[in-house]
């Protein structure tokens, strides 16, 4: 299964990255989560899973509500590409 995993970084966790100040990133994933995709859970405010087939929260440090998919398409534009850290 290969799926999309996007991360909005806590505003101070963006330094600790090398990613260009980008608050938003999207790790592809094909077998599961790594030691990155951790570090990068664990930095995060949100993080939305998308398989092809739904986008659900993994994360949701703000409220347990639904995804907006209108916002999540913005997030989905505006996110950087990360391979591994």
């Amino acid at each position: 299964m290969t799926a999309d995993v996007y991360y909005e970084l806590h505003d101070s966790m963006i330094s600790k990255f090398d990613v260009a100040s980008h608050k938003y990133l999207v790790l592809t994933v094909t077998q599961g989560l790594s030691v990155h995709s951790y570090d990068l859970m664990k930095s995060s405010d949100r993080v939305w899973l998308d398989d092809g087939k739904k986008i659900q929260y993994i994360k949701n440090r703000f409220n347990k509500d639904a995804v907006d998919l209108k916002e999540f398409m913005w997030i989905k534009l505006s996110s950087f590409p990360v391979d591994r850290l």
